[in-house]
């Protein structure tokens, strides 16, 4: 009778130390997730206009940005070298969030101990050599 009671009370107790951990247990957070790749970017904006085009001229820039309006009017004169067809702000860096950052400050870090190390292998090939030579 005792070790059934016994038994019982164990049963019970982990009836309830359970029933507390499944209320209070935080719920999964949801996650967009998606394979990673790297490769070229290539973006295309379609536009609908009329032109008139005598000859084709291809116009690219080195940096990434949003073209503001354009300070030329339909009819200019456009020179080589010396006409502006456009304006490019550039993109706005991105900033780091908190674990790149520490990233990055490990990565610092890293590289101090490395400096630290090499400042002091010198200092201890000289002295095993002294030593050595002494014996």
């Amino acid at each position: 009778m005792r070790i059934g009671s016994v038994v019982a009370g164990g049963v019970v107790v982990l009836a309830l130390a359970g029933a507390v951990y499944w209320t209070l247990r935080a719920d999964p957070l949801p996650a967009d997730l998606a394979p990673v790749t790297t490769g070229p970017m290539q973006v295309t904006v379609t536009e609908e206009d009329m032109t008139r085009v005598r000859d084709t001229w291809s116009v690219t820039a080195p940096i990434t940005g949003t073209v503001e309006r354009l300070p030329v009017q339909v009819g200019d004169r456009v020179t080589k070298d010396k006409s502006k067809v456009a304006r490019i702000r550039p993109a706005a860096s991105a900033l780091l969030d908190a674990r790149s950052r520490a990233q990055a400050e490990a990565a610092v870090a890293e590289a101090q101990a490395a400096v630290r190390v090499a400042e002091v292998t010198p200092a201890q090939a000289q002295e095993q050599t002294a030593y050595a030579n002494s014996q």
